[in-house]
């Protein structure tokens, strides 16, 4: 069960990153710096932590394994 709720959690921090680097590149072709570093800084953020949820969901898969 674990499994599946880290893996989601890494697809949906993808998704939601992607969007929010889509609104960086709207933010910025409008002339909005500011705005677009700071959606820019989200969106690195998220998917950082969707990367670490990925990396959770390998390491309960392999955990559960070895049992």
């Amino acid at each position: 069960m674990r499994i599946w709720f880290y893996d989601t959690m890494s697809v949906g921090f993808s998704v939601i990153a992607t969007y929010f680097f889509y609104q960086c590149v709207v933010f910025l072709a409008k002339g909005d710096y500011i705005a677009g570093i700071l959606v820019l800084s989200i969106g690195a953020f998220l998917l950082r932590n969707s990367i670490e949820f990925g990396k959770l969901g390998i390491l309960v898969s392999q955990e559960k394994g070895k049992q």
